[in-house]
């Protein structure tokens, strides 16, 4: 059975359209917020549903790249470096700073340029 989105899957949740689900295939995709793609995961653990991927909190976590690294980092799984700019909303993100906050960081490989981090992201 095929539910269309998250405001669906609520409706019919709490109307107990879920007792006979044996499995919720989750390939959903969030729209929202910073857990956006751990909301029907969690929707589904709220009311005991099993389903496929990972749970809720996986989702959110994984879903923050900056925390997933310190995590990794923490377990001594080797990671390629990583900064994290915190920027004000009036504040522009320029080469320039982002090659401000790699040169902060020790951590941050020297040969590391900004060119070669705007050929994939720029």
């Amino acid at each position: 059975m095929h539910v269309p989105g998250v405001h669906a899957l609520v409706k019919r949740l709490a109307a107990g359209g879920s007792e006979t689900w044996i499995l919720a295939f989750n390939m959903t995709e969030g729209l929202h917020g910073t857990a956006r793609e751990g909301q029907v995961p969690a929707l589904l653990e709220a009311y005991r549903v099993p389903s496929t991927f990972s749970d809720a909190a996986t989702m959110e976590l994984c879903l923050d790249k900056g925390r997933t690294k310190m995590v990794l980092q923490y377990y001594l799984v080797p990671t390629a470096p990583l900064v994290v700019l915190h920027l004000d909303d009036e504040e522009e993100l320029t080469p320039e700073k982002i090659q401000k906050t790699i040169d902060h960081y020790q951590h941050a490989k020297k040969s590391l340029k900004i060119s070669e981090v705007c050929k994939t992201t720029c």
